[in-house]
């Protein structure tokens, strides 16, 4: 029977777990100490598959079984977002939400996923580990492909063929909130005259 934890324990355990993105506690050797429940949902994995582990390992980077001595030890790993980022944590910098784009294994087959990466340094019990976190906006970046868009009104048809606003269309797939401005063409095009009444009267 494992020992019963503190109250502040309990805490922290509750506050980690309420993110919604996969965090993870790496040690000086960048091994998965500790990490919320929503890793396990990303990496499909449980507790005892997670700690001790290299994040390659975890996430099914599908470079880490190019070598032998896996995550962190082929000639891709120089690159890796997820690895840099953790190591410049280590070092003492903090990096927030860095794109990468990588291809993991998932349910025998390969898959393509957009992840945002955030780490940040921090000391507990006077040892400095790395906090990280993953975020998985592969949804949000299949919007890249392409979208119907009315060349009049440029309403986005959707995928139930249904014609809407393209700041709801967004607001809704990405929680992207739209403000309304006005650029320098269409000042001039539609005030013009306006502007230019105000300029001979100053």
């Amino acid at each position: 029977m494992g020992r019963r934890l503190s109250e502040k324990e309990t805490l922290m355990r509750s506050i980690l777990d309420a993110f919604p993105c996969a965090v993870l506690v790496l040690d000086e050797n960048l091994e998965i100490i500790d990490f919320n429940k929503a890793s396990e949902s990303l990496t499909g994995k449980n507790r005892d598959l997670l700690l001790q582990k290299l994040c390659g390992e975890i996430i099914g980077c599908i470079r880490e079984t190019e070598s032998e001595d896996g995550c962190g030890t082929t000639q891709f790993c120089t690159e890796c977002v997820v690895r840099n980022s953790a190591l410049e944590a280590w070092e003492g910098n903090k990096v927030v939400r860095r794109r990468e784009v990588m291809r993991l294994q998932r349910g025998g087959g390969i898959v393509k996923m957009h992840l945002l990466i955030t780490a940040s340094p921090f000391h507990y019990e006077d040892r400095l580990l790395v906090l990280l976190a993953i975020e998985d906006v592969t949804k949000i970046m299949g919007l890249g492909g392409l979208l119907p868009i009315c060349s009049h009104c440029k309403k986005i048809r959707n995928d139930r063929e249904y014609w809407e606003n393209i700041e709801e269309y967004m607001s809704v797939h990405t929680g992207v909130l739209f403000s309304h401005g006005i650029c320098p063409d269409c000042l001039n095009e539609h005030y013009g005259e306006l502007l230019e009444r105000n300029r001979v009267r100053q």
